[in-house]
Order: structure tokens, then C-alpha cells, then sequence
């Protein structure tokens, strides 16, 4: 998948917004485990102006959870969407995940088992916005516009997006939602629930 460059200032929404309609939407349909029976709809959108990823999550759901408002807690638990991104061949992956709230929980490392999170510091570089309604009287829908500076990547010296390859997955989750799903852009073969599986990352290419 391509990635496109879009010249946006990151300081002022209303350039974010026009970026964010720039682009087109991609689907997270796959459901390597299993469907609940209520399924999700997730699309995400991504961009990037060489200082910062741009990434725009809209989610109509079932059900609602966000308990998480501190960094690096276990957000995956709640109604989460998430990011892993590995650039040009490291065997080392970030994953940037976030509830509705906008709360992260981020790490690097080679594996599930493996991983350095990221200092809360750093993490508050994150800008989020979120956007939560209701849609009708059984769904919820919600939306999270993402920006992550290169900085973000700390073990990486990035000076520019444009021309990097990467390879990378986008997720939506809920843990301990009453009907737990776990969805992914690219498909994953396991025998159980993992997201931390880079060998089935997709390729981007930043344009």
C-alpha cells in the first residue's frame, strides 16, 4: 500500500481535516479467529507530510469500553484500534495502540515477549482527537484522528518519511468487550489471537 504525501501543518486543524479527506479509506475486515456476531465495520485512512504519520480510525460498533486514560496502560482491553509498523527490514516493530479515548500503550521489540515501552514523555508527543455518537440504539460509532512524529520512532534516525519502506498491520480489538473481536488488515494465520505476528505485516511504501 502506498502512502501518500500530503503538505499539511499538524498545528492547525483545519489543515488535518483537509489532509484526512484527501485520502481514501482501507478496510480492517479480516477476522483470522473468528466473527462475533455483531461484526465491527473499521476503516482507517493514513498519510504522512515527512515529519508525521497521519492516521484517521472510524469504527461503528456494538459496544463502547474506555476505561484507560494513562499512557501505557492495557488499552487493548478497552474498544482499541492499533498500529504496528516495522521500517525497512528491522526485525524490531513498534506498536502504537489506542482506545477510544486516545489513551496509548506503545513499545518496540523484536517479539510479543520482547518489548521496551516507550517513555510516557515521548508517548504525549502523540496528538489524538476523538469523535464518539450513537447510531441508532444498538451502535456505536467512533472516530480517532491520530498524528505520530518520526521522533515517536526512537530507536530510528528518521530524517524524512518519503521514500522509506515499512511493512505493517492495523488492528481493531476489545479484549474484554462482551463479544471480544480481533480484527486486522492484513491477514494472520494462527491457531490464537496474536497481533504480534510480523511475518504477516503488509508492505507500505511512503511516497
Amino acid at each position: 500500500m502506498n502512502v501518500p504525501f500530503i503538505d499539511f501543518n499538524p498545528e492547525k486543524q483545519e489543515s488535518v481535516l483537509k489532509a484526512i479527506d484527501q485520502t481514501t479509506f482501507n478496510n480492517i475486515d479480516q477476522f483470522p479467529w473468528g466473527a462475533p456476531e455483531k461484526k465491527p465495520v473499521v476503516n482507517f485512512k493514513i498519510a504522512h507530510n515527512n515529519d508525521f504519520i497521519l492516521l484517521h480510525y472510524k469504527v461503528l460498533e456494538s459496544e463502547i469500553l474506555a476505561r484507560y486514560t494513562k499512557h501505557n496502560d492495557p488499552v487493548y482491553t478497552d474498544s482499541c484500534v492499533e498500529f504496528f509498523i516495522s521500517f525497512e527490514e528491522d526485525e524490531n516493530y513498534y506498536n502504537f495502540e489506542f482506545n477510544c479515548l486516545g489513551t496509548c500503550l506503545s513499545a518496540c521489540g523484536p517479539n510479543r515477549d520482547k518489548r521496551e515501552s516507550l517513555p510516557v514523555s515521548l508517548i504525549e508527543t502523540i496528538r489524538t482527537q476523538t469523535k464518539l455518537g450513537r447510531h441508532g440504539s444498538e451502535q456505536f460509532n467512533w472516530e480517532l484522528s491520530i498524528l505520530i512524529p518520526k521522533e515517536a520512532f526512537i530507536y530510528k534516525n528518521i530524517t524524512k518519511l518519503s521514500g522509506k519502506k515499512a511493512t505493517a498491520n492495523f488492528y481493531k480489538c476489545g479484549d474484554d468487550l462482551k463479544q471480544p473481536h480481533f480484527i486486522s488488515w492484513s491477514n494472520i494465520q494462527a491457531p490464537h489471537p496474536n497481533f504480534h505476528l510480523p511475518d504477516f505485516f503488509g508492505e507500505l511504501n511512503f511516497l
